[in-house]
Order: structure tokens, then C-alpha cells, then sequence
């Protein structure tokens, strides 16, 4: 809601209070994937970029999974995967 009708400042409020007050994981999927809904795609690389980057998450099969079929469905997966390997 807050992405839809608020400004970012409320969101990104939102969100911190959200991670900080109930299970995390399930926040950044969920706000990754109102991103995505949106076609906000950058916003949402941006959301699961944090979530990768906090140690609990880092090696969650949820969220690498979530991460990879993102990527598929954005459709910047393969030049990903190509700029990794060259």
C-alpha cells in the first residue's frame, strides 16, 4: 500500500519497521515482489541485494531460489550469467 500510494521515505519506513518487528525473510520476499509487481525491477534487484547481504539470509535456499526465478522472469538472467563468467 505504502509503495502504491505513499512516498518512498514511508516506505522504506514501512519496510525497516516490518523486518524489525516480525520474520524478515518473508519481508524482503514480499517487498521484493511487490517491486516486481509494480515493474519496478531495479527496486526490486535493490530489495534482494539487502536481503543477500544480511548473514541470516545469506545462505537461505528461499531466498536464492526467489533471487534466481526473479531473475528469470525479469529476463536479465542469461547477461548476468554471462558477465559472471567473462
Amino acid at each position: 500500500m505504502e509503495h502504491k500510494f505513499g512516498s518512498m521515505d514511508t516506505l522504506e519506513q514501512a519496510f525497516s519497521r516490518a523486518v524489525a518487528e516480525s520474520k524478515g525473510k518473508q519481508v524482503y520476499l514480499a517487498m521484493a515482489n511487490t517491486y516486481e509487481q509494480a515493474g519496478d525491477i531495479s527496486g526490486a534487484e535493490v530489495v534482494y541485494s539487502k536481503a543477500l547481504k544480511r548473514p541470516q539470509y545469506k545462505k537461505s535456499k528461499k531466498v536464492w531460489i526467489a533471487y534466481h526465478q526473479f531473475k528469470l522472469r525479469s529476463g536479465n538472467y542469461l547477461h548476468t550469467s554471462y558477465q559472471a563468467i567473462y
